[in-house]
């Protein structure tokens, strides 16, 4: 009864994972931002006695922190959108009785919220580590400032390439969910 729905659901999940990495784009693009924002307030720190380890262990906590309370508000999201599902598919569907959100979802969710936070939490800390050396001296601000501007040119063209796939993609993946729908099954459905 449900032979062919893998191949659907492998292709709907190609654009949920577009969907995602160009949500990771722009939180790395915010992050990024945060920070060249919060250089002063690193500044102070080391020269206070921070370490530079401690800094970018900071700003990797937060970036992680901030994507756990992502992924644990699209969790919540998502037990609700499962209740409507549930009442808007037919009655008669294949086991609609079983789908339900368990706890290989929920690791699944939270392996990718951490992921995702290590990936877009490790941009600012290896910016904030690559210039150090820098960071105190007033006669290189104008070089961070166009390092900052380069850092943010580089997020915005990924950031425009996965728009550009995301706008692309999902509309192959869905001309291939039709053609999918559209092949004969090799008998007469009547």
């Amino acid at each position: 009864m449900i032979a062919d729905v893998k191949v659907r659901s492998l292709l709907l999940l190609g654009v949920v994972i577009l969907v995602l990495l160009i949500v990771v784009v722009n939180v790395a693009n915010l992050l990024v931002g945060q920070a060249e924002q919060r250089r002063p307030e690193f500044v102070m720190r080391e020269s206070l006695g921070a370490t530079p380890g401690r800094l970018a262990r900071q700003l990797l906590t937060e970036a992680i922190l901030f994507a756990l309370t992502g992924g644990i508000l699209g969790v919540l999201l998502s037990f609700g959108q499962l209740a409507v599902l549930k009442k808007l598919l037919p009655a008669d569907t294949p086991r609609l009785s079983e789908v339900a959100i368990d706890g290989s979802i929920l690791a699944f969710s939270a392996a990718v919220s951490v992921f995702c936070g290590i990936l877009f939490g490790l941009w600012p800390a290896w910016q904030l580590l690559r210039h150090r050396s820098q960071i105190g001296v007033e006669s290189n601000r104008s070089t961070l400032n166009r390092m900052g501007v380069r850092t943010h040119a580089s997020l915005v063209m990924i950031e425009a390439a996965f728009a550009t796939i995301l706008v692309a993609g999902p509309g192959l993946l869905l001309h291939s969910l039709w053609a999918l729908l559209q092949v004969e099954p090799g008998f007469r459905v009547e």
